[in-house]
């Protein structure tokens, strides 16, 4: 299984259909063929998230091409 957010396998179980990425740090839940996305709040409380609100992968640094 990979991380629907970032593609990382760096995935835990949590609990039932219930999965934490170590690399973006989000909780994703797994059900049916849908995938709901959450973030955790500064108290620990899971926050639902849509695409444009979770935290990804850093962005690669762009290499200097010829000039």
């Amino acid at each position: 299984m990979r991380c629907p957010n970032c593609g990382s396998a760096s995935i835990g179980r949590v609990g039932t259909e219930q999965y934490y990425c170590w690399d973006c740090c989000v909780e994703f839940n797994v059900a049916g063929s849908g995938v709901r996305i959450f973030h955790l709040d500064a108290e620990g409380e899971l926050i639902a998230a849509g695409p444009e609100n979770v935290p990804g992968p850093a962005e690669p640094t762009p290499r200097p091409g010829p000039a």
